[in-house]
């Protein structure tokens, strides 16, 4: 990949990250295979009262 698409690429997940940070709710991902959550966005912990890791 060269640079330019190196750039775009880091800019688009900047921009997904910001997104994500900025919505004032429950953003996550789960493995449909084992029913595991991959990701939990930190509004969780604001909005249930305990830590995203549990």
């Amino acid at each position: 990949m060269n640079r330019p698409d190196q750039d775009a690429l880091q800019q688009a997940r900047r921009q997904h990250w910001e997104l994500i940070d900025s919505i004032e709710g429950i953003v996550w991902e789960a493995d449909a295979a084992t029913l595991r959550f991959t990701f939990v966005s930190q509004w969780a912990e604001q909005l249930l009262g305990y830590p995203v890791r549990r």
